[in-house]
């Protein structure tokens, strides 16, 4: 009797074995059939980000909304993953950025990139731009100077188009400078006169220094002082290492949240699992 018993259980165990194996083999035929729609899909994810910024990047190439059309070289649209994890705001492109036409490849910007990769922050997913889009000068013999708001502010539009369709990517931005500072800021308190506000000589860059939470766009931003500073300081260690600290928080907060981003989606997979078994 346990001998048909056990048979009969075994019998049903391969009929079972058999109709699972009968669907896995279908759902591998549609798997197959549907795989080159959803490679499709993903690269027109991903063209689609990047065709948006070429056309974007061409119309601020022509660009006549202030002076500083005049005396440029290059307009500076900004560089890097369309797609990052951070996102980095400066002042404006020096000599070596208007005549490249990439954001922090001076002196000044080149070691703020070789801090930021030391510390362990990959900046091919970081995307750079400036307050301002051309070298700010009152003439192409004139050394570059400090932008106005009003040049801040007739480069908005720009900032704004980063604020839709880059920032949404990122975890994080770094404002680089009071100037960096008060245009991304202006962007997300949708006010351009906050620009006034950080130009007047009554507003500390020290006080301010650190993170800014609890933005519109749901995106903390971390206020340092901009790597020309650090520079004409002669990069010592008291002004320095303070600095670098702060690049270092945001490499911690970036860390921490992938960490919490990778758990969350197993956690998603896991559940999927366990609802398709169930």
């Amino acid at each position: 009797m346990t001998l048909s018993k056990n048979f009969e259980t075994t019998k049903n165990l391969v009929a079972k074995l058999a109709s699972i194996q009968r669907l896995d083999k279908d759902l591998g035929d549609i798997n197959n059939k549907v795989k080159p729609y959803i490679e499709l899909n993903d690269l027109i994810r991903e063209i689609s980000p990047l065709d948006d910024y070429i056309q974007e990047s061409a119309k601020w190439n022509a660009c006549t909304n202030c002076k500083l059309c005049e005396t440029r070289v290059k307009v500076v649209f900004g560089g890097g993953s369309v797609k990052p994890r951070l996102v980095v705001i400066g002042e404006a492109p020096g000599p070596n950025e208007d005549t490249v036409g990439v954001p922090f490849v001076g002196k000044t910007g080149s070691f703020f990139r070789e801090v930021i990769e030391k510390v362990g922050i990959n900046t091919e997913e970081v995307y750079f731009t400036n307050a301002v889009a051309c070298i700010p000068k009152d003439s192409i013999s004139m050394p570059f100077r400090t932008p106005t708001a009003q040049e801040i502010s007739a480069c908005s539009g720009r900032l704004r188009f980063v604020y839709e369709h880059i920032l949404p990517s990122a975890d994080a931005v770094i404002m680089t400078g009071k100037i960096g500072f008060a245009a991304w800021m202006a962007i997300e308190k949708n006010d351009q006169s906050f620009v006034d506000t950080v130009l007047s000589a009554k507003f500390s860059a020290k006080e301010n220094l650190g993170w800014h939470v609890g933005l519109p766009s749901g995106k903390p931003a971390y206020f340092i002082y901009h790597p020309s500073y650090i520079e004409r300081q002669g990069r010592s260690k008291t002004v320095t290492q303070p600095w670098i600290d702060d690049i270092k928080a945001v490499r911690s907060y970036l860390n921490d949240k992938q960490l919490k981003n990778n758990t969350d989606r197993q956690t998603h997979d896991h559940s999927g699992v366990k609802n398709a078994q169930g």
